[in-house]
């Protein structure tokens, strides 16, 4: 039961840094990690407590250690929901795009009720973009946003790929849509769980789309 709580209190940190930036990235990094290391130490054999953990190695940049930990997840509980969505995370910005999205229709059969579903959805549009499939990208983009308006970090990548696609007038909306907050952690900075050469290629793609940066 504890460990359960742990885990929570990590998630939410989690949340806080990487969706809602109402606290810095590297605190809710530090904050997560210790949490989720709390859980995984009062329940070495909480699946949750691990793929928590999992999560917040892959935080750090960390993508090795986060892919271990998760499949050592899955090794204690084959179901655990979170442990596919790491695992679909990390393979997808590792470059290996159809694994990943093979990982995170797993986790939406397993949980698909679950809060993260827009963060999964935009991962998907990502993946395409990094193919540089970017109709597609659009595609699952403006699917999620039908349901989830509200959901800023989809703009971010619409726009990127509307970019590339000489799509300037839509690429314009979109890019209004993204949120001062959200260039400052994700675009003029470079979040540790991404590599160089795809930062650099969303950097392309929003330079296209009319960012003046």
């Amino acid at each position: 039961m504890f460990a359960a709580a742990y885990v929570g209190l990590s998630l939410a940190c989690f949340w806080a840094g990487s969706q809602y930036q109402t606290m810095p990235l590297d605190e809710a990094t530090r904050l997560a990690a210790m949490h989720a290391l709390k859980a995984v130490e009062l329940d070495p054999g909480d699946a949750d407590a691990q793929a928590m953990l999992a999560g917040t190695w892959f935080m750090q940049g960390d993508k090795d250690n986060a892919l271990a930990i998760a499949r050592q997840a899955l090794a204690i509980n084959p179901n655990c929901a979170y442990a596919h969505r790491i695992i679909g995370a990390v393979l997808i910005l590792t470059g290996r795009m159809a694994e990943g999205r093979q990982a995170l229709g797993v986790f939406e059969r397993l949980s698909p009720r679950d809060a993260s579903f827009a963060v999964t959805h935009t991962q998907i549009a990502i993946s395409y973009y990094f193919e540089r499939d970017y109709e597609r990208s659009v595609e699952a983009a403006r699917r999620l946003l039908s349901t989830h308006p509200g959901h800023t970090l989809t703009y971010r990548w619409m726009a990127a790929a509307l970019g590339q696609l000489g799509r300037i007038e839509e690429a314009r909306v979109a890019l209004a849509a993204v949120s001062p907050r959200e260039f400052d952690v994700y675009v003029l900075t470079r979040a540790p769980w991404m590599r160089p050469e795809d930062h650099e290629h969303m950097l392309d793609g929003l330079r296209k789309a009319g960012w003046q940066g």
